[in-house]
């Protein structure tokens, strides 16, 4: 018997609507679950009607960071688009669970070599941080449960929620350095 190859039904089924169902792979407040959903029901501590606030903020994630790499491609840095592609990629998939952050890895890669040219004591900080958190993996602590993962206190919630803040944190300096790099496109030389 010959195989389909194309099987539009699935397609269909699965991009109209079982792609936004992420019970079928797991709990969504689980701490080992570390997408942009899952933080909201942990942090908000409810499972239900988040969707509609996961939508709009998974809208301005992606508006965010394709502008940002857009404008990282137009200066040359093709890495950091792509590390910008996929922190948005990793935030709003409907399922991203810790072995899927080996993006973290292209990232330090851009990282360690700004942080070496630009001789930014920031930068080194935070590539130390970024490399101990996904060495570490602090969401283990947390143990798994159904119940008691919606009620964790605020000590638990940022161990909960290290890689998706590292993913937030990337996006919002990179668009800090386009903003600043911009804004200092404008002052003439002789003022900088």
């Amino acid at each position: 018997m010959r195989q389909r190859w194309l099987q539009p039904q699935d397609s269909i089924t699965y991009w109209g609507g079982l792609v936004l169902d992420t019970s079928r792979v797991g709990d969504r407040q689980n701490p080992r679950s570390q997408l942009l959903q899952s933080l909201l029901v942990r942090w908000l501590h409810t499972s239900q009607d988040i969707r509609p606030a996961w939508l709009v903020l998974s809208l301005a994630i992606v508006i965010a960071a394709l502008t940002l790499a857009v404008w990282a491609n137009g200066k040359g840095d093709q890495l950091l688009a792509v590390c910008t592609c996929a922190a948005a990629m990793l935030l709003i998939s409907p399922i991203t669970w810790q072995h899927h952050w080996v993006w973290v890895v292209p990232f330090l890669l851009w990282l360690a070599p700004q942080a070496w040219r630009s001789r930014s004591r920031l930068l080194w900080i935070a590539a130390a941080v970024a490399l101990t958190d996904f060495y570490v993996r602090p969401y283990q602590w947390i143990p798994v449960d159904q119940v008691a993962d919606l009620h964790l206190d605020i000590w638990q919630l940022a161990l909960s929620s290290t890689y998706a803040l590292s993913a937030i944190v990337l996006l919002a300096a990179t668009g800090g350095a386009m903003w600043r790099q911009r804004r200092l496109a404008l002052i003439p030389l002789e003022h900088r």
